[in-house]
């Protein structure tokens, strides 16, 4: 289980990433939010950032880690007949 969960978390890292690297090159806008998580983090910074916050977004980096729990493994519902 532990070798399905340590996968996971690296899949859903990576797919995560270029979700973000794809938002920051050709969509250009912070639909994730990360600017309402900057300016409660920094709150004296993000006056001076605020105005231009998506070109911000755009020159970011980031680092994206993933924790997966199995817990109960096998099937959730009825099997296939």
């Amino acid at each position: 289980l532990q070798k399905i969960e340590r996968e996971l978390e690296k899949a859903a890292a990576k797919h995560m990433e270029q979700t973000i690297r794809k938002a920051q090159e050709q969509i250009g806008l912070d639909m994730f939010g990360f600017g309402v998580i900057v300016h409660q983090k920094y709150p004296r910074e993000w006056p001076k950032l605020k105005d231009h916050w998506n070109e911000e977004f755009k020159r970011a980096t980031f680092r994206v880690e993933a924790d997966f729990d199995l817990e109960r493994p096998g099937l959730s519902g009825r099997p296939a007949t």
